[in-house]
């Protein structure tokens, strides 16, 4: 049930942003929500982002 709810909440805010941003701007907060949050994670938790990581983390056959 929690489920559920978390999941038509999300889809209502998702249609609510097309409908005011329209498609261009609601793919480009996708897109910039995963840069914003790597920036976040460096500065409130100190982690580090090398080349290196960002390559294992889309290869992890190479681990």
């Amino acid at each position: 049930m929690l489920g559920l709810c978390c999941t038509g909440i999300a889809l209502l805010l998702y249609f609510r942003l097309l409908r005011t941003l329209g498609s261009l701007g609601t793919a480009s907060q996708a897109y910039l929500r995963a840069g914003i949050g790597v920036g976040l994670g460096m500065i409130f938790l100190g982690e580090e982002i090398s080349l290196t990581v960002t390559y294992l983390a889309h290869n992890p056959s190479r681990v």
